[in-house]
């Protein structure tokens, strides 16, 4: 793939790692992405139909599981741990997932995952547990399952026959799977561990030791000697302050990436570090982006030594900006990946950095190319920000991708055009808003006027009959509700003052001309809108597509012609490049494509000349050669390019070739102007692609019409024949959107009009008779108690009708258990009005939750059937996910308790607590248990405000003070307070108040310094409690200074 590739995830351990043949492999979403690790390019992808959550490399026997253990050799795999509780293992040479995904080990959702030895893997989920495969060339087999830390696993590493398991609740597991035998450690205070990784050491007396280096979100790595399957703290790393001051919310979502350098294991790979000096070489992240290495000797046996000196990696203009998820260390270099959406490469003897690229972090809606600077291409962005890449053919790197602007936050750029012959680009974004952006310089400016809905395009062009005679060409934007406007002004917004808001002077640049309401035919408060637009210069006409499936065209305010086409609304209207040559036989052709799939040629005044095979079609794109017609039709996963000839009289659209890779829809398609063999595309895969569409390796036109099954084909047309644009196709209603159950329950058979079905149906008409007229009353048998040539019960008796309706459910799980066939069974059940029977077979389809549409029926069952059905399908909403919905379940049948559960179960502990504190008494134990596992939350994220609030209202206000006194602003202060207000005398809390005390005297505020400490001292006199506060100010602080000027003044008031 040449491109750039979708942003990795984030907030996870397992994320990425380094392949162990040079390359990187990171997980995004749905989909797993390879790079180079030398030069970054992106060497494939590979997508999923489930989020992947966590990756680790591994080899995997070349032997079946037939030919046993005895492998034949050994491969390199990726296994990736996935949300749907499944374990894929990935080729990453072919980019390929190989075999079946492995399933049984866990579950809940997979979290972590780690090689364990050669042919084995071990993954970790959220439920805790450990599952150990064995992989084998055609399958993977669970060999075992371990309970590890008692909640969620967050970060998993190997070594030897010892598994390092980090869990959310701060503690590491060291397991071993084959003895059966682990030792769990408290290694983090208060925050889940975010890392783990392994190395050898060899000691100054010649011992090997196997050491563990945990981060967390404590703001230190720990360093764990493994002594007889225990493990010991040794060091700690501290980490040094931000280069860049971090805001509130920045220092609450610290994350700790850890990674030895050149390591060994026991058989000599390269898996764990043995310098053969005692000297550890480890990356870690810092606080805030910043990258740190960390070079200094091992000492054992002599407590916890404190390690301080780290050095970072920078310059700082080329370092992550934000948290730093995963670091994959190679031979001499090391890949990091962050928050702020870039991968980078850094060499780990220099510590600068070799290269990095900034990925994709949304859908690419717009691509925009300039004929005057035609290699340079500008990519709009889902997630705000506007990317460039560089298709000079001079250009050596093969990762040319660079960040053109950053965005405003909170904001889509869904449109952009470059302005002819220089850098001003101008966007569009969801919330309506038009500007222009320097691509040099980085400065924008909004026009102070919005849309009122998402802006779909944006162009620059000049029109005919504008007053100027060389006009420069003015901007015009198209918001989804319809309105069109060409903005009278045009601005530099490198220079435009925009008095630090954003936007510009709404005197000078607020005007626009409404072209929508001068396209416009009848009455203005039409229903009909334009979706989209293209302009002519060589016509000097405007092309118009309506919502209705209408085409227009208008010079200025005068309309020149309109027809109707398509049944549905207009999605894109193209005019071919040869309109500006009056000599062309393309001189008036232009392409239109519809929202029902007809995608149509057009000639003079809209005549239609050619129709495409319908389709699902999201954009076009004409092939900037005037002397043929190549269109390329960006459709799902796939784009497809047309060539379209004349064969006598008539035209023929002939496939070129098919591009595939995008893993879902292709929103925009564009030619490269240098280079009319060159196609860009982008889409919701969050991937930008570069393609040469004559490569051998894209699809033959023969091969294309029987193997394409990606581009979701509506039906295939024919060469449409020149027609009149009088000729309008009729207009259907819009189907409604579907619900779980559909269309007739009884239809007619194929049979019933064969000389057999008839023969059956004349046969059960005499039998109806003699039962109606001659009281027959023979059982009926089973093929009359059906619905076709044979059925009589639909015309006897409501018994009979009963019968039938039993038996056709009864038929519709016999012919399978597809979700068509359950439903036709549950709405039959209910034809009769059994509820339990039809609930019965919902709950027994498949284990993922009922569909809403469904669900909802069984109210009508009365509430001992509801209630059963919606406590079986909350437990079906926790397992996939869904807490919230479950939540809401459980209360509509009034079970509070029940909710509070799910929710805390799902992790949603303040929605929980919320809820408790509204529904339940305030001495009822789950409220205090809820609040106290709130407070733990709280302290874990770094709210420690929040966490001493929920101390204080559960009646431990110790524990209140403790939290405040971890803030890092004031804590100490507000802690010693609180201490005084809830009349705690304790030794810590007499601590905290010196503290506080001898802080305020630093910054010589003496007078409230001893106003504080006089509080407490009467508080003491109170609660008859004989302390020497003078010796706990003197141990408390380290200036003996302070103290002496404090006890002077407290001496001072005393005599007074």
């Amino acid at each position: 793939m040449r491109g750039v590739p979708p942003s990795p995830s984030w907030y996870g351990a397992g994320l990425a790692c380094a392949t162990g043949d040079g390359d990187v492999v990171y997980a995004s979403d749905k989909c797993v992405v390879a790079l180079r690790g030398e030069t970054g390019a992106v060497r494939g992808t590979a997508g999923t139909e489930t989020r992947v959550r966590a990756t680790c490399a591994a080899e995997r026997s070349t032997s079946t599981r037939d030919e046993g253990d005895d492998a034949r050799g050994w491969e390199r795999v990726v296994v990736c741990a996935c949300e749907d509780k499944s374990v894929r293992v990935l080729d990453a040479r072919a980019m390929v997932f190989r075999g079946k995904p492995m399933m049984g080990g866990h579950g809940r959702e997979g979290s972590a995952a780690c090689a364990y030895g050669r042919g084995r893997a071990a993954t970790g989920c959220r439920g805790g547990a450990v599952a150990v495969w064995r992989l084998y060339a055609d399958v993977g087999v669970l060999e075992s399952t371990h309970k590890s830390v008692g909640g969620p696993i967050t970060c998993m590493a190997a070594s030897g026959k010892t598994i390092a398991v980090g869990g959310a609740n701060g503690t590491v597991c060291a397991l071993n799977p084959e003895e059966g035998t682990s030792h769990r450690v408290a290694a983090s205070g208060y925050g889940e561990i975010t890392s783990l990784a392994w190395t050898r050491m060899r000691t100054s007396d010649g011992d090997v030791k196997r050491v563990l280096a945990v981060g967390s979100r404590e703001r230190r790595v720990t360093l764990w000697s493994l002594e007889d399957g225990k493990l010991i703290n040794t060091h700690a790393l501290m980490l040094p302050k931000p280069t860049a001051s971090l805001s509130e919310a920045q220092r609450g979502r610290v994350w700790v990436a850890v990674s030895w350098v050149n390591a060994r294991d026991d058989d000599g790979d390269d898996d764990g570090d043995d310098d053969g000096d005692g000297i550890a070489r480890l990356v870690t992240s810092g606080q805030g982006g910043d990258l740190l290495f960390w070079h200094f000797p091992l000492a054992f046996g002599e407590g916890v030594q404190e390690v301080r000196d780290a050095k970072t990696f920078g310059p700082r203009h080329v370092a992550h900006t934000r948290t730093i998820f995963t670091i994959s260390t190679g031979a001499d270099v090391c890949w990091s990946t962050s928050l702020d959406r870039k991968v980078a490469c850094w060499d780990l003897e220099t510590r600068e950095q070799r290269w990095s690229f900034n990925a994709l972090g949304g859908y690419v809606y717009d691509l925009a190319i300039d004929a005057e600077d035609p290699f340079a291409v500008a990519i709009a962005c889902g997630d705000g920000t506007v990317h460039g890449w560089d298709l000079s053919p001079t250009v050596s790197q093969e990762v040319t991708e660079s960040l053109l602007w950053k965005g405003l936050p909170n904001t889509k750029v869904t449109a952009i055009a470059r302005q002819p012959g220089t850098d001003i680009v101008a966007f569009g974004l969801d919330d309506g808003r038009v500007g222009c952006f320097d691509a040099s310089s980085g400065k924008f400016a909004c026009y102070p006027e919005c849309h009122g809905a998402s802006v779909k395009r944006v162009a620059w062009f000049c029109m005919r009959g504008e007053e100027e005679d060389e006009p420069a060409p003015a901007l015009t934007s198209l918001g989804a509700d319809g309105t069109l406007w060409r903005w009278m002004e045009i601005f530099d917004p490198a220079t435009c003052d925009t008095k630090k808001s954003g936007i510009a002077d709404p005197r000078k640049y607020g005007k626009y001309l409404d072209m929508g309401k001068m396209c416009a035919v009848g009455d203005s408060d039409s229903r009909e809108t334009i979706e989209t637009f293209d302009y002519s210069p060589n016509h000097g006409r405007l092309l118009c597509g309506w919502s209705s499936g209408e085409i227009s065209t208008h010079e200025l305010s005068e309309e020149k012609w309109r027809c109707r086409e398509h049944s549905k609304s207009t999605s894109c209207v193209l005019w071919h490049p040869a309109c500006d040559d009056a000599s062309s036989v393309y001189a008036s052709w232009f392409a239109t494509a519809s929202t029902s799939g007809s995608v149509l040629l057009h000639a003079d005044r809209g005549v239609v000349t050619c129709a495409l095979p319908r389709a699902a079609v999201y954009n076009l794109a004409w092939s900037p050669r005037k002397d043929t017609a190549i269109l390329a039709c960006a459709l799902h996963r796939s784009v497809k390019i047309w060539q379209i000839q004349q064969v006598s009289n008539e035209f023929c659209p002939t496939i070129l070739a098919v591009l595939r890779g995008h893993s879902g829809k292709v929103f925009t398609v564009k030619f490269a102007v240098h280079d009319n063999e060159t196609i860009l595309s982008g889409g919701d895969d969050k991937t930008f692609r570069v393609w040469k569409y004559t490569d051998d390796e894209h699809v033959s036109r023969e091969q294309a019409k029987d193997t394409d099954e990606d581009s979701k084909t509506v039906d295939e047309a024919p060469v449409v024949k020149k027609t009149s644009p009088s000729k309008q196709p009729s207009s259907k209603p819009k189907k409604g959107k579907s619900s779980g159950i559909t269309g007739a329950l009884f239809k007619p058979l194929p049979d019933e009009n064969t000389t057999d079905g008839k023969r059956l149906g004349q046969m059960s008409t005499l039998r109806l008779a003699r039962r109606v007229y001659r009281g027959e009353e023979k059982p009926l048998t089973r093929d009359e108690l059906t619905y076709g040539p044979s059925g009589v019960a639909l015309y006897d008796t409501s018994a009979s009708a009963m019968a039938l309706l039993m038996n056709e459910a009864d038929e519709a799980l016999g012919d399978g258990t597809n979700s068509k066939s359950v439903h036709r069974s549950i709405a039959l059940h209910i034809y009769r009005g059994d509820y339990a029977h039809a609930a019965s077979i919902a709950l027994k389809a498949n284990e993922s939750p009922i569909p809403h549409e469904i669900m909802s029926l069984f109210i009508g069952g009365g509430y001992e059937v509801w209630s059963a059905v919606a406590k079986a399908q909350c437990d079906r909403l926790v397992v996939a996910g869904e807490i919230q919905q479950a939540a809401m379940l459980r209360l509509s049948l009034h079970d509070v308790p029940g909710a509070i559960a799910t929710l805390r179960q799902g992790g949603l502990i303040r929605d929980a607590a919320a809820l408790a504190a509204a529904r339940l008494l305030p001495t009822d134990a789950l409220l205090i248990q809820t609040r106290r596992e709130l407070a733990a939350a709280e302290e874990t994220r770094g709210g420690m405000e929040a966490a001493a609030k929920a101390h204080l209202c559960i009646g431990a206000p110790a524990s209140a003070v403790r939290a405040l006194t971890r803030t890092t602003s004031g804590g100490a202060l507000a802690a010693a307070k609180l201490a005084i207000a809830c009349n705690l005398t304790g030794p810590q809390e007499r601590q905290t108040v010196a503290r506080a005390a001898i802080e305020l005297a630093k910054t010589d505020n003496f007078e409230d310094a001893v106003d504080l400490i006089k509080e407490l001292s009467d508080l003491c006199e109170r609660e008859r409690c004989s302390v020497d506060i003078l010796a706990t100010l003197s141990a408390t602080a380290a200036d003996e200074d302070v103290v002496a000027e404090l006890v002077r003044r407290l001496d001072l008031i005393k005599a007074s």
